[in-house]
Parts: structure tokens; C-alpha cells; sequence
């Protein structure tokens, strides 16, 4: 580790960049995303609502995605069935606890507060 007289060191701005430093409160980027800029969030969202090309029940594509990987998972996909269980349950929360000794435990809970059955 540095000592702090070195540390503060490096904090200090060149006096030829003072002029150019950020004012407080002041944005990188004070007009935001250009308008009309592509989003990729929102252009998967619009593909995801129209109606899947070719599918004779006229299903939109996030109905036909759903459905094939429900199908996937009930082939044996371990994969499948993992991502299908952390979409409905959601992720556990997981506390790691370390001592002075190295030695470290991980407590796994589900979103309701209970430990899900053999996590320890």
C-alpha cells in the first residue's frame, strides 16, 4: 500500500487541466443520448412483440422463445431448467462471511428469508 502522501500526490491536477476540470454538479454529457439513437433494450423489445414469422398460431416471438425453452427444459437441459427457475424464483441472496483466519462461510437465502432446502 501506497503511503498517503503519495496517494494525495496523484490526486492533484496538472495546472494546465484546472481550466478544463468538471464544475460541480456539472454532467459529461449534458445533452444525453442523441435523439433517435438506437437502443438495443428497445429494439429487442419492439422484435419481441411482433408476431413470430411463420408460426401458424400467430404467436408473438417472446411467446415462441418462452415455449421453447420450456421445451428444452423438459428434454434435460440442465441449462434450461436453471435459467426457467432463476426467472421465476429469482437468484438467491448470498452473505460471505470471512474471520481473521482465512475461513469463510456462505449463507445462501431465498427472497422470502428462508434457506433453501440443503444450502447452508
Amino acid at each position: 500500500m501506497k503511503p498517503p502522501d503519495e496517494h494525495a500526490k496523484k490526486q492533484e491536477l496538472h495546472p494546465a487541466m484546472l481550466p478544463h476540470r468538471w464544475q460541480k454538479g456539472q454532467s459529461g454529457n449534458p445533452g444525453g443520448r442523441a435523439k433517435g439513437s438506437l437502443s438495443l433494450k428497445n429494439e429487442l423489445a419492439k422484435q419481441l412483440k411482433q408476431i413470430c414469422p411463420g408460426d401458424r398460431e400467430k404467436r408473438k416471438n417472446f411467446q415462441v422463445l418462452i415455449q421453447a425453452e420450456i421445451l428444452r427444459a423438459l428434454k434435460g437441459d440442465k441449462e434450461a431448467r436453471k435459467l426457467i427457475w432463476d426467472r421465476i424464483e429469482g437468484l438467491p441472496d448470498a452473505q460471505v462471511n470471512l474471520n481473521a483466519q482465512g475461513e469463510f462461510t456462505v449463507v445462501l437465502t431465498s427472497r422470502n428469508g428462508d434457506r433453501p432446502e440443503g444450502a447452508t
